[in-house]
Formats: C-alpha cells, structure tokens, sequence
C-alpha cells in the first residue's frame, strides 16, 4: 500500500490504483507467509526501498543514509535481496547524478552492517552460508547427488561446484545441456514453488488465476521495461528494471533456480513497470507496437523452453500408480537415433521405488531396474524407429508406472508444466495428477532431441 501510494503520488493516482491490485492478485506472497518464511517481509521492504529509489527526485544526506539502514536491516532478513536492493540503490542515486549521495547511502549500510556481522555472526558464516547453494546450482537441474552420504563436505563444495560447471561448459554443444543452462537462469523467475493450497476450494481456485495470470504479468512488465525510451521520467525505473533482470538472473546461476529465491524481487519488478507505463503511452505507435511485439517474443519463447515455467513437486507416492503423457504429433526426431528424456527422479538413493515407463503399444522403454546408478533427475530412453513413425502419424501416449516400494522416504519427485503451455498428462483413477502435493492439472517435463546421450 505505501508503494501504491508512493507511485500515485508521483505519478497519479490510477497507476498506484493499477500497482495496488497487481500486488494484491500476486497471491504467492500470502503462500509465503503461510509458510512461515522471510520471503512475504523480505518482498515488502524492497518494495518500499525500491518505491523510494523510484519516486525521490533530490537526494540529500539524511535521505540516503535512512534507505542505506533500511537496505543492511533487509539484509539481515534476507542477505540476497539485502544485497541486490544495495546494488539498486546505488545505481539510483547515481542515475540521479548524486555521487555525493551513493557514498552517503553505502555509509548508512555500513554502519549497521559492519559492527552486525563483525560482532554477531559466526566465524566464516557467510561463506558456509553460500557453499551449499552455489553447490546445487551447480547440477543438475538443482538435484545433487541425492543422499547425504553423496554430498561433497565442508569447502570440498567449491571444488565440486567449480568441476560441476566446468564440465557444464565443455558440454554446450549438447542440447540437454543447452536446456539445462536455460532452465538455470529463467526458472527461478518464471519457475513456482510449491504450496498446497487444498486447505480451502475458494483459495486454491483464486491461487491458480492468480499464479497463471503472474506469468503474463510477468512477460508484460518485462516487454514494457524493454521497449520503454530510456530517458525522461522512465530513465530511472527502466535502469533499474533491466539491472534487476540481470541481476535476478545472475543470482540464478551463482545461488540456484529457486523460485523462493526470486520471490521477493518480483513485485519490485512489476512496480519498475507500471513506473515507465505512462512514458511508454506517450511516445509513438511504433514504440508502443515494440512492446506488443517483445510481449509476443517472450510468450513464444517461453513455449519452447517451457522446463522454466514448471512447478513443484508432483509426487508419486505409491505402488501401481499410471501416468500418462500425450505426445503430440511430430514432437519425436523424424528420424533416428533418438533419445527421449523426462525429469522424474528419487529425492534419496539408494531406493526401493522401481519405475517403468511403457511406450504406445505397451512396450517396456525404460526399467528402473535396470538402472542401476538413478543419479539423476531424469531418466534417458532411446527411442525404436517404430515409435518415430508412429509419432509422425499421429500423437502417441507413454505412460509411466510405479512399482515396488513406496513409503515417507521411497517415492518419486517430478515437475509438473502448467497449462497452456503443453499437452497435460493423466493419472489413472485421479482426478488429480498429484494428489499427494496437490497439483490437480499439469504436464510432464519432456524433451527429446536426435542423437544418443
């Protein structure tokens, strides 16, 4: 509400009315709070911070130094965003051709922070803090080695990481890894966590307008921060916006594709938007076509790499469960050899939760038996020539089923893609497609390419 204000203010009032019911709608916020974590306190004081680097016009002195407290206190909530909403203030003062002014504000976050960390946290905190993440962001798909016992210890985590990507960039050429690498820098952005929101029919159909509708929001506020003049009333907000992107991608690759991660940057987003919203609907039809046109670019291009708009968790919980996923009609390589791969994994090996996946005629394709290692979060079929020339007649169904042991620690984990953006899947006997997580409609994520991997 004071952000609202703040831009209504600035701006007039009905693009603080239009921020206000935007953030309102933005209804994983309350999701977090649920939760009982800092995301919904972290999200709220970078909104205000960033409303005042938005809207303040003159920087003085005592100005600076109160958003540089309020960002070192952020910080304390949440190092991340702490850390990202210093960058943004900076850059803000500075845009406003206030040097004197980005000196004061670094001085009003030091002078909290420094005796904070000096004196209050432990030995090498930040460090080991920042070893585990940037472990996982490292592997696949943010899955690890799963097991306790498979995990690198202590500063063995650097190395691992380090090896990790290495191995990552040697192997560009190969589109799973070329897919891999983008779901790392979009999905936390795009990407939704997971909540149950079964505890109320009304709420959890509000949530699922609400989560679908963020993603076009999303793509909006991202087409007018591009398209947008920099200059003007838009200079400010439209810098900001774009270094919040990059940022907010950056942290995605270093710290992991989290969605909770990125979180509480989004409604600052949206407001760096409806901020450059009135400069952008006064300048020219053509510019005002760009955005419509960057708008349409991202939706295309989210479609076909939809693995960054999938959900957490889908969950198979017991034995004898089937889940069948449509393939559409010229979706497999016309030609062979080809490989067929769909992320669905144990969260702890070893385990005794088998898997089959059966092809269109009932055809075993994959055995979880005959895999012995499982380490990673998707498992890789090769694909016969019989069921390439099905494919290109026609769609075709592969169905996953559950076998052996199921119980709180065999299960299996899979991401779920929402709709429109691909074909759902179907579970046997559900009207569900995971009852156990509550995620009721969504599609496997799959992929093939030619070639064998």
């Amino acid at each position: 509400m004071i952000a609202a204000l703040a831009i209504g203010r600035r701006l007039g009032s009905r693009w603080g009315v239009a921020l206000c019911v935007a953030l309102f709608l933005f209804l994983r916020f309350r999701d977090a709070s649920s939760a009982v974590m800092p995301e919904a306190l972290a999200g709220a004081m970078l909104l205000i911070i960033v409303a005042a680097l938005t809207t303040v016009s003159v920087w003085d002195a005592r100005m600076a130094i109160v958003v540089g407290v309020a960002t070192a206190v952020l910080f304390f909530v949440r190092p991340n965003v702490g850390a990202i909403a210093l960058c943004l203030g900076i850059v803000a003062v500075w845009m406003r051709k206030s040097i004197r002014s980005a000196l004061f504000l670094i001085a009003g976050f030091v002078v909290l922070w420094l005796p904070m960390e000096l004196l209050a946290s432990p030995p090498r905190a930040l460090q080991e803090g920042l070893e585990y993440p940037m472990y996982l962001a490292s592997t696949d798909y943010f899955w690890g080695a799963p097991g306790d016992n498979a995990l690198p210890v202590g500063s063995e985590k650097w190395g691992s990481a380090l090896g990790n990507w290495n191995v990552a960039f040697h192997a560009l050429g190969s589109p799973d890894t070329r897919r891999q690498m983008v779901w790392r820098a979009l999905h936390g952005v795009f990407g939704l966590e997971f909540y149950d929101a079964r505890w109320s029919t009304l709420y959890a159909t509000l949530r699922e307008a609400s989560v679908l509708l963020s993603t076009w929001l999303l793509f909006a506020a991202l087409a007018v921060l591009i398209a947008v003049p920099f200059g003007g009333e838009a200079r400010v907000p439209k810098g900001l916006g774009l270094l919040l992107a990059v940022l907010l991608i950056s942290q995605s690759l270093v710290l992991g594709s989290l969605p909770r991660f990125v979180l509480p940057f989004l409604p600052s987003l949206l407001l760096l938007a409806v901020a450059s919203l009135p400069t952008l609907l006064g300048t020219s039809a053509l510019r005002r076509g760009m955005s419509f046109l960057v708008f349409a670019a991202l939706a295309v291009g989210a479609a076909s790499q939809r693995q960054i708009l999938d959900r957490e968790w889908g969950v198979i919980e017991s034995s004898g469960v089937r889940i069948t996923q449509t393939i559409p009609v010229g979706a497999l390589p016309d030609r062979g050899p080809a490989t067929l791969h769909v992320r669905i994994a144990a969260p702890l090996l070893p385990t005794e939760a088998g898997l089959q996946l059966l092809g269109p005629s009932g055809e075993t394709l994959y055995d979880s038996r005959e895999d012995l290692q499982r380490s990673r979060p998707f498992i890789t079929v090769p694909l016969a020539d019989t069921i390439l020339a099905a494919n290109r007649r026609g769609p075709i169904d592969l169905t996953l089923v559950s076998s052996g042991v199921y119980n709180p620690t065999h299960y299996l984990l899979f991401p779920i893609i929402p709709a429109p953006w691909a074909r759902p899947a179907r579970r046997d006997g559900s009207r569900d497609l995971s009852p156990a997580s509550g995620v009721a409609h969504g599609a496997l994520d799959w992929w093939a390419h030619p070639g064998t991997s």
